[in-house]
């Protein structure tokens, strides 16, 4: 990050109690419905769109169809818990 930031990147850390890296891009799209999580990446990607030039379409709206049952997540959870 420090890397990032001398570069005169914008970086910031930001944790999600109880999250792992793979709730994040696998487990919350898959469970549908609305995440704080993947609202806040969508909200960064359309910042950055805009200051871009570029008309961002982010929307983390569509990702509310729940993909899977909730068990079979709880059960890759339990087989790689990372």
């Amino acid at each position: 990050m420090d890397t990032l930031i001398s570069s005169g990147a914008k970086a910031e850390v930001v944790l999600y109690e109880g999250k792992s890296h793979t709730d994040l891009f696998l487990q919350d799209p898959m469970r549908g419905g609305r995440d704080a999580v993947l609202e806040e990446i969508c909200s960064i990607m359309r910042e950055t769109s805009h200051n871009d030039g570029n008309n961002g379409n982010y929307d983390s709206r569509r990702l509310q169809r729940r993909m899977v049952p909730e068990i079979l997540l709880k059960l890759a959870h339990k087989i790689s818990p990372f």
